[in-house]
């Protein structure tokens, strides 16, 4: 169950840093995560969702139709990507402590 009010979604990204001297051999390793049996293995192994169709389908049905790691568009319509706040990370900050001594 999700809160009316929503939640927080992420992403975990693999990506090449710019200042990479490794790109080829990162982009192997890229291409090797993205292969559909390695991506599956990945999937069972965390416990996390996969964007790839082809696992998704190999997926066991109570995996698929578990709303923690497949939200429904209405969801997911009501969810929201965490953002860096700067110095007013202070401020919530705060509040929580107030909210959390009571």
């Amino acid at each position: 169950a999700y809160p009316k009010e929503g939640s927080n979604i992420w992403y975990d990204v693999v990506a090449i840093p710019a200042t990479s001297t490794k790109k080829e051999l990162a982009e192997k390793f890229i291409n090797f995560l993205c292969r559909t049996d390695i991506a599956y293995m990945n999937a069972v192994y965390t416990g996390y969702s996969s964007p790839q169709i082809e696992v998704y389908d190999l997926l066991d049905e109570d995996i698929q139709n578990n709303p923690a790691a497949y939200p429904s568009e209405e969801v997911i319509k009501n969810c929201e990507v965490f953002k860096y706040l700067g110095d007013f990370v202070e401020y919530y900050n705060r509040a929580w402590m107030e909210v959390t001594a009571n």
